[in-house]
């Protein structure tokens, strides 16, 4: 729904200070371990996909809340028995898209040429020839590569239960 619960903050960005939101701020912001928080600058200047997590600046006594709008959100899998491709693995955490490992099968259909005649699709003067053809992707190089699963761009989220 469009309507904000009570007592909630949207994951569309932006600063907050912290006389704003202080239980919010003091018992859950000001306890993410540091190196989980993103660098202000950072934020500031959208480097490293720091408006996917928190940023604490207390110059400006400032929190920011992520950005997370547009992303797929995928559940943090700590040990990484699933998730064996994300090298950080805390909430927030930033995972590039990718096609995993596959194989298809196309068939190349050619005609029998003779001489001074091309071997073109289904011209020529045989019969035409089909032929499977198994081809399995491979890591091209690019830095995008070939990992264990295919996914869109995602975002790591913790689930909780409320009971």
């Amino acid at each position: 729904s469009d309507i904000a619960p009570v007592n909630s903050l949207p994951e569309t960005g932006g600063w907050y200070e912290f006389i704003e939101y202080p239980r919010f701020y003091y018992d859950y912001v000001s306890k993410i371990p540091p190196g989980q928080l993103s660098l202000a600058s950072d934020v500031t200047n959208n480097l490293n996909n720091a408006r996917l997590r928190f940023s604490i600046n207390t110059l400006t006594q400032m929190f920011w809340m992520p950005d997370t709008g547009g992303y797929f959100e995928r559940n943090v899998d700590p040990d990484g028995n699933v998730d064996v491709d994300r090298t950080l693995k805390f909430t927030g955490s930033f995972q590039g898209a990718n096609v995993g490992k596959h194989r298809h099968d196309y068939f190349d259909k050619h005609g029998e040429g003779y001489v001074g005649a091309p071997v073109v699709e289904v011209a020529g003067s045989g019969q035409n020839n089909q032929i499977n053809y198994p081809k399995e992707t491979e890591d091209t190089g690019d830095g995008i590569g070939v990992n264990s699963d295919n996914r869109p761009l995602n975002v790591a989220i913790n689930t909780w239960r409320i009971i």
